[in-house]
């Protein structure tokens, strides 16, 4: 499980330097933990029974709920 979140901080951080300007952000871009994200996509994959194949969406998940902490799941603590 952990080789493929880091094939996926791997990704993200070669895609950084190359976004859409569509993407890009003003300077209040928020920098988020690699391994909080990593954290957090890990509860979502336990959350779901450990059922493989969806590390990707777990990832983007993760992101979207430390980015705006209001839409985490109910209970859950996010580092």
């Amino acid at each position: 499980m952990g080789t493929q979140f880091a094939a996926i901080i791997e990704m993200k951080q070669n895609m950084k330097h190359h976004k859409h300007p569509d993407q890009q952000r003003s300077n209040g871009e928020h920098n988020l933990d690699p391994k909080r994200i990593e954290h957090r996509a890990y509860e979502l994959y336990l959350d779901r029974g450990s059922d493989p194949g969806h590390d990707f969406d777990d990832w983007l998940r993760a992101e979207r709920e430390l980015k705006a902490p209001g839409e985490a799941a109910p209970g859950k603590v996010l580092l």
